[in-house]
């Protein structure tokens, strides 16, 4: 299958590649076994589903091989519950793609509310449920309802406490390596950078923590977790929110096996203590879901800044394009009013075809600006839609619609170093851009030289970024003013025929877009773009 914007094809290797970390985590599992043989904390649910999310149903194929190995490595009591396993392991994984991927089309890196509202439900509680459900139905206990809700329980604590980390911090970069199913803009970060007064509050409640797990009982003091993870929540945001849930499940689970004591896994057989790890369960996802909103507020916050800042810097703009374009739009007119006073004393035809053609130059000159208007307003309003870009072809049509300007038939076009750059970006904006790059390489031209003009367009294409390149022999652009070039109406000299938003339209189509994109200057005869695009 083709990769299209959504989808990619993954390496063969994500086929087997899941085995592995589901085998160590089933020995991790062994090591939570309590008296009736039951494994408290089975982290291969948690882990398949996180695979699963990242690509797709191939990883099923790595579960039925793991309940195999293990079903002969461990045994069971009674034939029929290797039988239950296999198809619960795998019903439970596949649920949780087959729901928060194909039904939800979830994104697995958790951007907003919803989606960790979704992964909570069609990820978490429902696949859960599932297994649980095989349990009471076909377990070594079946029909009981103490150990049903101790399995269920354990394995809510675990997969919440573990996928949802995994797939908020790991997901981003997998994304940008082209190791995941489906293509996105993932690109989380913590969502503030602390600085270290703000590691040091971290470390001491993490300390705190510690040292009351040591010397209290869980029982005792379990709602402070939940306390503290509200508190992480509100002060830090998601990612912290998340990665303290991770180290207070660590921390609950694994300490009864450094202390040698039972108490942290005697809540198997004692169902008071499901009560107290049902509560826990409750104030971690309420810390969490409160993190998630936290950081969709500061967020949106940095939206409102940015759009703010946009506001006031194209207020400006108009002000400046007011002054400007009242002055070059009436400039034509007022030459054509003149050469028409002109002809009307003229009494040669000679004298009058001259003043014509003077008129016919100011109208170009004035429909020039005004398509060049349009394509700033075009530009500015415009939303982006990612479409598969062929550079070459692109090129081509371009030149062929600016091929019968007078000065672009002298033109030689090189094209050689564009390769076979495909890429997916906004079709209309790159085009209007390169349009403009074009445009300024051939009107300034050295005329009357000895050397014919030519245009050379070069490219550099990764799975990243784009960089397109727009050389030419013409006059250049002066040093002194290269930082100016960029700048709305601005003309490199007074006997420039442009209207000064070629470059401009080419910077601020790069500013359109939130990824930064930008437009440059390499020397004085080399102008280009760098695009945030993704390679095809």
């Amino acid at each position: 299958m083709e990769s299209t914007p959504s989808t990619r094809r993954l390496p063969w290797w994500t086929w087997i590649a899941p085995l592995p970390m589901l085998q160590a985590g089933a020995w991790l599992s062994q090591l939570t076994q309590v008296e009736n043989q039951s494994i408290l904390f089975y982290l291969p649910i948690p882990i398949g589903i996180v695979f699963t999310l990242w690509w797709g149903p191939r990883v099923l194929a790595s579960v039925l091989l793991h309940v195999l190995v293990y079903c002969c490595q461990y045994g069971f009591p009674k034939e029929q519950m290797g039988i239950m396993m296999l198809f619960n392991e795998v019903a439970t994984v596949s649920s949780a793609w087959f729901l928060f991927v194909k039904l939800g089309n979830g994104k697995c890196w958790l951007p907003d509310r919803r989606e960790m509202l979704y992964l909570l439900w069609l990820a978490v509680l429902i696949p859960v449920s599932v297994n649980a459900t095989f349990i009471f139905l076909f377990g070594a206990l079946a029909g009981s309802v103490i150990y049903t809700a101790m399995v269920w329980t354990s394995d809510f604590v675990t997969c919440f406490s573990i996928v949802p980390p995994l797939l908020f911090f790991l997901s981003p970069a997998l994304e940008r390596a082209g190791l995941t199913m489906h293509r996105g803009s993932a690109a989380n970060r913590m969502e503030n950078s602390f600085q270290l007064w703000q590691w040091v509050e971290l470390l001491a409640l993490a300390l705190a923590i510690t040292l009351a797990s040591f010397f209290i009982p869980l029982e005792k003091y379990w709602y402070l977790h939940g306390v503290a993870g509200l508190y992480v929540s509100v002060r830090f945001g998601f990612g912290s929110a998340l990665i303290f849930n991770l180290y207070i499940f660590l921390l609950t689970h694994t300490l009864p096996f450094i202390t040698g004591s039972s108490t942290g896994w005697s809540w198997a057989v004692e169902s008071s203590l499901i009560n107290v790890h049902l509560g826990m369960c409750l104030l971690g996802v309420a810390a969490t879901i409160t993190g998630r909103v936290i950081s969709d507020l500061k967020i949106v916050e940095r939206r409102l800044g940015t759009q703010y800042t946009d506001l006031m810097r194209t207020h400006e703009e108009l002000d400046r394009f007011v002054y400007s374009a009242s002055h070059d739009l009436s400039a034509p007119l007022k030459s054509i009013l003149g050469l028409i006073n002109l002809s009307r004393m003229e009494n040669t035809l000679p004298a009058v075809y001259e003043h014509l053609n003077r008129m016919e130059a100011s109208v170009h000159r004035q429909e020039r600006f005004i398509h060049e208007i349009l394509d700033y307003s075009r530009n500015s309003r415009s939303e982006q839609a990612s479409t598969l870009i062929d550079l070459e072809t692109l090129t081509h049509e371009i030149i062929n619609d600016i091929r019968f300007r007078e000065s672009v038939q002298r033109t030689q076009f090189d094209l050689s170093n564009i390769g076979a750059a495909r890429f997916y970006a906004d079709l209309p904006r790159l085009k209007i851009i390169l349009s403009n790059l074009l445009s300024n390489a051939v009107k300034y031209h050295v005329p009357d030289s000895e050397r014919p003009p030519w245009v050379r367009v070069e490219s550099e294409c990764n799975s990243q970024r784009v960089v397109i390149r727009v050389a030419d022999n013409g006059a250049g652009i002066p040093m002194e003013i290269q930082d100016s070039v960029f700048q709305m109406f601005f003309r490199g000299t007074t006997q420039s025929e442009g209207s000064g938003l070629g470059l401009y339209i080419a910077q601020s189509g790069g500013r359109k877009d939130e990824r930064k994109d930008r437009a440059f200057v390499d020397g004085g005869h080399r102008v280009g773009v760098h695009l945030v695009a993704a390679a095809k």
